[in-house]
Protein backbone atom coordinates (compact mmCIF):
# COMPACT_ATOMS: atom_id res chain seq x y z
CA UNK A 1 0.00 0.00 0.00
CA UNK A 2 1.26 3.42 -1.15
CA UNK A 3 0.09 6.02 1.25
CA UNK A 4 0.17 9.90 -0.85
CA UNK A 5 0.47 12.80 1.71
CA UNK A 6 -0.53 15.72 0.39
CA UNK A 7 1.45 18.78 0.94
CA UNK A 8 -0.31 21.88 2.36
CA UNK A 9 0.97 24.83 0.85
CA UNK A 10 -0.98 28.35 2.00
CA UNK A 11 -3.48 29.38 4.70
CA UNK A 12 -7.15 27.98 5.10
CA UNK A 13 -10.14 30.43 4.44
CA UNK A 14 -10.87 29.99 8.72
CA UNK A 15 -7.12 31.14 9.55
CA UNK A 16 -7.59 34.48 6.85
CA UNK A 17 -10.60 35.36 8.80
CA UNK A 18 -9.04 35.17 12.04
CA UNK A 19 -5.80 36.94 10.99
CA UNK A 20 -8.01 39.69 9.42
CA UNK A 21 -10.30 40.19 12.95
CA UNK A 22 -6.78 39.87 15.29
CA UNK A 23 -5.53 42.63 12.96
CA UNK A 24 -8.53 44.87 13.08
CA UNK A 25 -8.87 44.83 17.09
CA UNK A 26 -5.22 45.49 16.96
CA UNK A 27 -5.67 48.69 14.45
CA UNK A 28 -9.08 49.68 16.65
CA UNK A 29 -6.98 49.87 19.25
CA UNK A 30 -4.40 52.27 18.05
CA UNK A 31 -6.76 54.40 16.69
CA UNK A 32 -8.82 54.34 19.85
CA UNK A 33 -5.49 55.49 21.83
CA UNK A 34 -4.49 58.27 19.21
CA UNK A 35 -7.50 59.79 19.32
CA UNK A 36 -7.49 59.93 22.82
CA UNK A 37 -3.52 61.07 23.14
CA UNK A 38 -5.63 64.09 20.67
CA UNK A 39 -7.59 65.20 22.84
CA UNK A 40 -5.64 65.33 25.97
CA UNK A 41 -3.20 67.32 24.33
CA UNK A 42 -5.60 70.15 23.07
CA UNK A 43 -7.13 69.65 26.48
CA UNK A 44 -3.51 70.39 27.53
CA UNK A 45 -2.74 73.11 25.18
CA UNK A 46 -5.73 74.97 26.31
CA UNK A 47 -4.69 74.65 29.91
CA UNK A 48 -1.11 75.99 29.27
CA UNK A 49 -1.10 78.00 26.10
CA UNK A 50 -3.81 80.81 27.40
CA UNK A 51 -2.80 81.17 30.73
CA UNK A 52 0.87 81.25 29.61
CA UNK A 53 -0.50 84.29 26.80
CA UNK A 54 -1.80 86.36 29.35
CA UNK A 55 1.22 86.29 31.85
CA UNK A 56 3.48 87.28 29.18
CA UNK A 57 1.02 89.77 27.55
CA UNK A 58 0.36 91.03 31.29
CA UNK A 59 3.89 91.51 32.11
CA UNK A 60 4.93 93.46 28.43
CA UNK A 61 1.95 95.72 28.93
CA UNK A 62 2.64 96.40 32.69
CA UNK A 63 6.25 97.14 31.87
CA UNK A 64 5.71 98.65 28.79
CA UNK A 65 3.01 101.58 30.69
CA UNK A 66 5.85 101.72 33.64
CA UNK A 67 8.02 102.88 31.69
CA UNK A 68 5.52 105.63 29.78
CA UNK A 69 5.17 109.43 30.69
CA UNK A 70 2.23 109.71 28.46
CA UNK A 71 -0.82 107.28 26.98
CA UNK A 72 -2.93 108.49 24.55
CA UNK A 73 -6.23 106.19 22.58
CA UNK A 74 -7.88 106.86 19.54
CA UNK A 75 -11.07 103.97 18.83
CA UNK A 76 -9.05 100.60 19.26
CA UNK A 77 -5.30 102.13 19.24
CA UNK A 78 -3.54 103.06 22.63
CA UNK A 79 -0.40 104.83 21.86
CA UNK A 80 2.47 104.62 24.43
CA UNK A 81 5.15 107.34 24.31
CA UNK A 82 8.04 106.75 26.98
CA UNK A 83 11.89 108.10 26.83
CA UNK A 84 12.43 104.90 24.66
CA UNK A 85 9.98 105.91 22.14
CA UNK A 86 6.27 105.19 20.74
CA UNK A 87 4.72 101.86 21.10
CA UNK A 88 1.20 101.06 19.98
CA UNK A 89 -1.28 98.57 21.49
CA UNK A 90 -4.43 97.67 18.73
CA UNK A 91 -7.12 95.64 18.63
CA UNK A 92 -7.71 93.93 15.64
CA UNK A 93 -10.34 91.72 15.56
CA UNK A 94 -9.68 88.82 18.08
CA UNK A 95 -5.75 89.94 18.25
CA UNK A 96 -4.26 92.42 20.36
CA UNK A 97 -1.02 93.87 19.05
CA UNK A 98 1.84 95.39 20.09
CA UNK A 99 3.66 97.80 17.73
CA UNK A 100 2.43 95.76 14.85
CA UNK A 101 2.94 91.91 16.28
CA UNK A 102 0.16 89.65 17.73
CA UNK A 103 0.72 90.03 21.82
CA UNK A 104 -2.50 88.43 22.32
CA UNK A 105 -4.73 86.19 20.12
CA UNK A 106 -7.85 84.34 19.60
CA UNK A 107 -9.80 86.77 22.52
CA UNK A 108 -13.32 87.78 22.02
CA UNK A 109 -14.69 90.80 23.99
CA UNK A 110 -10.88 92.71 23.54
CA UNK A 111 -11.53 96.04 24.39
CA UNK A 112 -9.02 98.81 26.10
CA UNK A 113 -9.36 101.61 28.41
CA UNK A 114 -7.45 104.66 29.52
CA UNK A 115 -8.41 106.32 32.62
CA UNK A 116 -7.08 109.51 34.43
CA UNK A 117 -4.26 109.44 31.23
CA UNK A 118 -2.47 107.01 33.85
CA UNK A 119 -4.22 104.13 33.91
CA UNK A 120 -4.00 101.67 31.22
CA UNK A 121 -6.94 98.62 31.39
CA UNK A 122 -7.34 95.54 28.89
CA UNK A 123 -10.15 93.42 29.06
CA UNK A 124 -10.97 90.34 26.95
CA UNK A 125 -11.93 86.80 27.25
CA UNK A 126 -10.05 83.80 26.08
CA UNK A 127 -11.02 80.25 26.12
CA UNK A 128 -10.03 77.88 28.39
CA UNK A 129 -10.63 74.11 29.24
CA UNK A 130 -13.87 74.57 30.62
CA UNK A 131 -15.54 77.56 28.52
CA UNK A 132 -14.46 81.42 28.31
CA UNK A 133 -12.88 83.47 31.06
CA UNK A 134 -12.91 86.94 31.48
CA UNK A 135 -9.19 88.59 31.82
CA UNK A 136 -8.42 91.79 32.99
CA UNK A 137 -5.01 93.67 32.51
CA UNK A 138 -4.64 96.89 34.47
CA UNK A 139 -1.35 98.91 34.44
CA UNK A 140 -0.60 102.55 35.61
CA UNK A 141 2.02 104.85 34.63
CA UNK A 142 4.57 105.44 37.54
CA UNK A 143 4.89 108.69 39.17
CA UNK A 144 7.73 110.59 38.02
CA UNK A 145 9.35 113.30 40.21
CA UNK A 146 8.26 116.85 40.14
CA UNK A 147 5.52 116.05 38.31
Amino acid sequence: MVCETKKKSGFTLIELVMGMLIAGVVLLAAATFSFAMRQGQETTDLMLDGPAAVRGASIRITDLVHRAHALQQNDSIVTVQSEAGTSTLAVSGTTLNLDGKPLLKKCSGLSMEIRDGRLLIVRFKMQAETGWRDYEICAAVRCRSGG
